[in-house]
């Protein structure tokens, strides 16, 4: 301000957490996740090319159906932590089904 007053604005949220990925994966809003994937790729698109742009799409949608197969996985700060029987084999993951809500 011109008195030389510094504010500062301050928002908070409560918002749900999870330590498994099945939680996180079950909540997702496919049709909100689409809008804010294109609009990703489209600012990629404008900033470089369509080729990076496509790369980037199809990194995530691997990286999403790849973290959806894992199964309840713990995670902290998206670092998965070895469970209790140790850590799963991928080849393991490979098997699981894709979850109904991502299809």
């Amino acid at each position: 301000s011109k008195d030389g007053e510094r504010k500062i604005r301050v928002m908070t949220q409560a918002l749900p957490v999870s330590s498994l990925t099945s939680d996180v994966v079950k909540s997702i809003d496919q049709e909100a996740m689409c809008n804010v994937l294109a609009k990703q790729a489209l600012s990629v698109a404008v900033k470089t090319n369509l080729d990076n742009a496509r790369g980037r799409l199809q990194q995530i949608c691997a990286d999403i159906i790849r973290s959806a197969k894992a199964g309840d996985k713990r995670t902290v700060s998206g670092y998965t932590m070895p469970t209790q029987q140790g850590q799963q084999n991928e080849d393991e993951d490979k098997d699981k089904p894709i979850p109904d809500n991502l299809k």
